[in-house]
């Protein structure tokens, strides 16, 4: 049920336009892939800490009163022909995926909230092949499979809860044909309701009217109402509307209606005489959407749908009876995101990327380890193709070019400011670090006006830009950088070079020129992202594009200064390039945000690296040997979950010296790793390099 659980759109003709006039020689000469050396797994885990919430139309919604959240199923991407499994609930402020179990993936089915009995009920739907018949009820926490048996196999019934008499409604929906029969369902069984009149309708949608207890059935212009023995069919809407949704709003009571397959923004709300308008300005062209009233917030909450032209939306939005108003707490799917950590505040700060007509690509996010959060909607216009660095002694964030063009902007912690538009012209696909040592920001390559590939190195004073050097590595872009503080150096690999394919090059700057360090290592890419750890004293590699088949890879790799290692983990990490990319230099993890899936997907999922899962205890002693107890060993013993034929590198630091010595430690099939290091003497540090928070300091006398 993999759909289920990564249940995300191809990129348009506009972008893909974009890309290959702004790189299309960047992916040119494929050059042959080093083959990494196979390893056993190293100490720590990727963990998918904010799942993605996919893009979707045809879904289902419904407002558990109890529990105060709207409870989403499934629904269907047109784009990626992906039918969705999973469940979300909203509970004002975000949405959590709350389970990938339960009802296969589909579309078409309807939700509603049984307030008696505290469950949401699900029926029907629908996933190309098959159409469902089957009853599911969440309690929130688990699915339930209550029956099979009822009105049979359909989608896009009518569906609502009738608080009065405490049953589920169900009227119509299609399977082979349409249906008008009526049924009722009372949390034991399904019973089908006799009716002298029946709407002759489809694609409807149906709200219970608390206030006037009646059901309220809208399809196109037509209304009708339920009142539990026959429908009556009422006052036609003035303007019909295709494959609108409803919502019942009780603290007003009115019925809300919103969505159009042809393009209307209209709001109405139906008071159970009249037909109203209630507004012109909706949200832009959007059907099939999930709509519910939380009876919490007073708020009519909307979520997905379709464009007229079938585009899956992802995003939220609420009606106060006056006003729709955008949520957007979290980044939601986009590629070419930029990300730092901000140490001063404690978060990783997002901001941009690509999401054509979403309206949200300026607005800047943070992470603060458990949640998004929306920091400012107000910035650097809508970058794309940009570069971020994070000024560590003024507590600030350096944001330059992309699409947005030649523009310097600065973040405080609470809002952008414009800086110049002076310095290194239009560029595109640059990429940039801070010097801590220097405190400038060095920037380098990416592509400027007329598609010239760049080869020059910029530096940031804090005032102003200045070129430093034209001579380096060779005109490129979608390269990455980091600055490794152990070293005093910034660290450059990768990037598509004009005219010559992708390079596997590794360069330093020392803030006077550049030097080539290493040929070899990962292989040749472009789009991948680059951090140093700071508490491993490495610089961190992940995913990118190769040229090599198309590849969108997933590979991990780990630079300290004198050579490259591939780095195992554990955890299925989705391939990825042109993703965002953060080290959290308080809790020890590396965060990593989006970026194009394969598929030309437009990832939103949030994965964080930490470093000491597999490593359970480290015990270092020292051991006076030989016959006068004048010779003393360090014994260390690493306790992990490793596979037998790991390695543990463990570091010993000899204090009184400032030496270290690194040791990588197999590991035995009892999981242990272990080692001797003979005639030392004074303290010793004794650190696990992947995991610097196991650290032990033992005094060995002499």
């Amino acid at each position: 049920m993999a759909s289920a659980v990564h249940c995300c759109c191809l990129s348009s003709h506009r972008h893909r336009n974009r890309r290959q006039t702004t790189a299309s020689v960047m992916l040119g000469i494929a050059l042959i892939a080093i083959i990494p050396r196979a390893l056993a797994t190293d100490g720590g885990a990727w963990t998918l800490v904010d799942p993605w919430l996919r893009p979707r139309g045809e879904l289902a919604m419904a407002y558990d009163s109890q529990r105060g959240v709207t409870v989403m199923f499934g629904g269907f991407d047109r784009d990626e022909n992906v039918y969705c499994g999973d469940t979300w609930e909203y509970d004002g402020l975000r949405w959590t995926r709350k389970s990938t179990e339960g009802p296969s993936p589909r579309y078409g089915h309807k939700l509603a909230y049984d307030s008696r009995r505290g469950v949401t009920v699900l029926y029907g739907g629908e996933d190309g092949p098959n159409r469902y018949g089957e009853t599911w009820e969440w309690d929130g926490a688990t699915w339930t499979l209550r029956t099979t048996e009822g009105p049979g196999p359909r989608w896009w019934p009518g569906f609502a809860y009738d608080e009065a008499r405490g049953v589920v409604v169900l009227h119509g929906g299609y399977d082979d044909r349409a249906k008008h029969d009526t049924w009722e369902w009372d949390g034991q069984s399904w019973i089908l309701r006799e009716t002298v009149s029946r709407p002759n309708t489809t694609t409807h949608s149906m709200v219970y009217d608390t206030r006037r207890q009646v059901m309220v059935l809208v399809a196109w212009s037509e209304t009708w109402e339920y009142d539990g023995s026959d429908w009556v069919e009422r006052e036609e809407v003035p303007r019909g509307q295709a494959s609108a949704v409803l919502a019942y709003d009780s603290a007003r009571g009115v019925t809300v209606r919103y969505g159009d397959y042809f393009g209307s923004k209209d709001t109405w709300e139906w008071d159970g005489k009249s037909w109203v308008l209630a507004s012109q300005f909706g949200i832009g062209t959007v059907f099939a959407q999930g709509m519910a009233y939380d009876s919490k917030r007073g708020m009519t909450l909307l979520f997905g749908g379709y464009t007229n032209s079938a585009r899956p939306l992802d995003t939220t939005w609420e009606w106060d009876g006056t006003t729709w108003s955008r949520r957007a707490n979290n980044p939601l799917g986009r590629p070419d995101a930029e990300m730092v950590y901000d140490a001063a505040r404690g978060y990783a700060l997002l901001m941009g990327g690509y999401r054509p007509g979403a309206g949200d690509t300026g607005f800047t996010y943070k992470w603060d380890g458990q949640q998004w959060s929306l920091l400012s909607s107000a910035g650097p216009g809508e970058p794309i193709y940009h570069a971020m660095a994070y000024n560590t002694r003024e507590g600030t964030t350096l944001e330059f070019g992309g699409d947005e063009g030649d523009e310097t902007w600065e973040w405080d912690g609470a809002q952008w400011s414009f800086l110049t538009n002076v310095g290194p012209g239009e560029q595109r696909l640059h990429a940039m670090a801070y010097d801590r040592m220097r405190n400038v920001v060095v920037l380098f390559g990416g592509v400027g006006a007329f598609h010239q590939f760049s080869d020059e190195t910029w530096e940031w004073n804090g005032s102003a830009w200045s070129l430093e050097s034209t001579r380096g590595p060779s005109k490129r872009v979608g390269h990455a950088m980091a600055y490794d503080t152990a070293r005093e150096a910034t660290v450059l690999f990768g990037g598509s070079i004009q005219r010559d394919g992708q390079s596997g090059e590794t360069w330093e700057w020392d803030g006077r020129r550049w030097t080539l360090i290493s040929e070899t290592g990962p292989a040749p890419r472009a789009y991948h992202t680059m951090v140093y750890d700071e508490g491993r004293n490495v610089t961190v590699l992940y995913g990118g594009s190769s040229v090599e088949g198309g590849q969108y890879l997933s590979d991990l790799w780990e630079w300290d200064g004198v050579e490259w290692r591939q780095r195992q983990v554990e955890g299925i990490q989705p391939p990825r390039h042109s993703h965002a990319m953060a080290y959290d230099s308080e809790r020890k993890r590396i965060v990593v945000f989006g970026g194009w899936g394969e598929g030309s997907i437009h990832l939103g999922d949030t994965w964080e690296i930490d470093p000491c899962v597999g490593l359970t205890k480290l015990k270092a002693r020292c051991k006076a040997s030989g016959g006068g107890g004048e010779v003393t060993t360090i014994k260390v013993t690493v306790i992990t979950t490793l596979p037998e034929g790991s390695t543990v590198p463990v570091d010993n630091t000899d204090l009184a010296s400032d030496t270290t010595q690194r040791q990588r430690i197999p590991v035995n099939a009892r999981g242990k790793a272990k080692h001797k290091w003979p005639d030392q003497h004074g303290e010793h540090m004794i650190k696990l390099a992947d995991c610097p928070r196991m650290t032990q300091t033992v005094t060995c006398d002499p």
